[in-house]
């Protein structure tokens, strides 16, 4: 015997389920018939369902268009993401830039101590017993 079709898994989306989902998320979540569904049951043009993101004053508003698997659109869910999330993340990366920075320069202060200790310190001293030498032409005095 053989089997026809596949299977399909689903779950009915109720306005109570959508609203538990936004709720557990932590966001807006809204669930509307698509404008133009009349439009694309009667084959007219069905719309893209593509993600829209729409900026609304302080806050975004996402939405998408979901099909059903003849590609007429059947409900679009919308919703707010918390904007609390943008502001976290831009503190941290404040506070990771200001580190950086911090760090940075403490390695450039490193770096400088060091080289004025084994390179401009020795330099100096020479420098100093060569103008020493030169000014009393005596041989016998010693780099010390």
């Amino acid at each position: 015997m053989e089997s026809a079709g596949s299977p399909v898994l689903g779950r009915f989306l109720s306005s109570e389920l959508v609203a538990d989902i936004g709720h557990r998320s932590d966001v807006s979540l809204r669930m509307n018939l698509p404008r133009n569904r009349r439009a694309g049951e009667s084959g007219n043009a069905v719309p893209s369902p593509e993600t829209v993101i729409t900026p609304a004053g302080d806050h975004l508003e996402v939405s998408r268009l979901l099909a059903d698997p003849l590609g007429r659109p059947v409900v679009q869910l919308a919703f707010q993401p918390s904007r609390e999330i943008t502001r976290q993340a831009s503190s941290s990366l404040r506070f990771a830039l200001f580190s950086l920075l911090l760090a940075g320069s403490l390695v450039v202060l490193a770096i400088m101590a060091v080289i004025n200790r084994l390179v401009v310190l020795p330099v100096g001293k020479i420098e100093a017993f060569v103008e020493s030498f030169a000014d009393t032409d005596d041989l016998t005095t010693r780099l010390q």
